[in-house]
């Protein structure tokens, strides 16, 4: 089920079944699109994503505000977002008209129309539509959107300075995380960064790795999720800020710059941008807490375990060998580290890398 923190036996079982098989079916094409946004397999996605644009029509979005697989795929639509916000908003709005009380994608559907309104700058119907979003995901037993829509709530809360409420509402949003194991999940990268800007603001030490961890799984959503890969950029940023760690809050800021869409930068997103950019020409340390790798970087690092050649790493990450030899220097460099095993070890121990599997 979507959201449901249980993608493991879903993907196991999809993966035992020919591409073929899963191709030819509606609705399995749409649960094959849902497991790999939620893993990080972007390209995996987009090719489910079409699959399923084949067996709804050409005028499905015509009917996404009636017909229930529409509507579905109305939703994975608004959710993947890179056709702006407002067309993330129709979305959102025809899903919910299309969806059974009981489908647990309206919860999906009420979260980006949450966010799609709050970052228009229409604030109060969007923590409303959050608000309901919560209230589906936890009554339909969706544990990924409903901290989802508690993490954005309390970034919301933090931006407008009532930190008392950004913390009651991340903590719930941490505890929901924690319990269902959703930070193996990609898409758990809103959640974390939250809870990354929290501790940082609380001067808690276990904010650098938190921060690291969100920062890892923001680059594997690549050019999926657009509002969130500026806005979850900008939000890591804030807590770098917090950290005192200049270097980070610069590669951030560049990233987030280099991502934003002509619509965001009418949104709540530019203003987040400007405020980071006034924070970090007030700071005068540059903190050591977290090396600020690239995304790229950051891409070539997940590879850097499993021992494979780099000229394997470049066929998968379309890049030449030359690029990923750059990649790999400049990750050396940044960690202070002269071998693989030795960048390995080290960014484990920042929350870089995923940790080892235990036996």
């Amino acid at each position: 089920r979507i959201g449901s923190g249980d993608v493991d036996r879903l993907a196991c079982w999809l993966a035992d079944l020919p591409d073929a098989q899963v191709a030819h079916d509606p609705w399995l094409c749409l649960a094959a699109a849902w497991v790999a946004l939620q893993t990080g397999r972007t390209d995996q996605m987009d090719r489910w994503i079409l699959r399923a644009e084949g067996h709804a029509g050409a005028d499905w979005r015509a009917r996404a505000h009636e017909e229930p697989y529409a509507a579905q795929l109305a939703v994975i639509e608004a959710v993947v977002g890179r056709e702006g916000l407002h067309a993330t908003e129709v979305l959102a709005r025809a899903a919910l008209g299309g969806l059974p009380a009981e489908s647990p994608f309206r919860a999906a559907a009420s979260f980006v129309l949450g966010v799609a309104l709050t970052l228009g700058r229409d604030i109060v119907p969007g923590q409303r539509m959050l608000a309901d979003a919560e209230r589906l995901a936890r009554a339909l037993g969706v544990p990924l959107v409903q901290a989802d829509s508690l993490s954005w709530q309390g970034v919301l809360a933090l931006t407008a300075g009532d930190l008392p409420s950004a913390r009651r509402t991340i903590r719930r949003a941490t505890d929901i995380v924690v319990h269902h194991r959703l930070e193996r999940l990609t898409t758990a990268a809103h959640c974390l960064t939250a809870q990354a800007l929290l501790q940082s603001l609380a001067h808690d030490p276990e904010a650098p790795a938190t921060l690291a961890t969100a920062r890892r799984l923001t680059a594997d959503l690549g050019d999926s999720v657009p509002w969130f890969t500026v806005c979850g950029r900008l939000i890591q940023a804030r807590a770098a800020v917090a950290l005192e760690d200049g270097a980070l809050t610069r590669q951030l800021l560049v990233e987030a710059r280099a991502r934003m869409t002509p619509d965001l930068r009418e949104s709540l997103a530019q203003d987040l941008y400007e405020e980071i950019e006034r924070a970090l020409g007030q700071l005068t340390i540059d903190g050591l807490h977290t090396p600020a790798l690239t995304a790229a970087e950051l891409r070539v690092l997940q590879f850097l375990p499993s021992h494979v050649q780099l000229h394997q790493i470049g066929e998968h990450l379309f890049v030449s060998t030359n690029t990923v030899k750059t990649h790999v220097m400049a990750i050396h460099r940044k960690l202070g580290v002269s071998t693989r095993d030795e960048a390995v070890a080290r960014a484990r121990v920042l929350g870089l890398l995923e940790a080892p599997p235990l036996d």
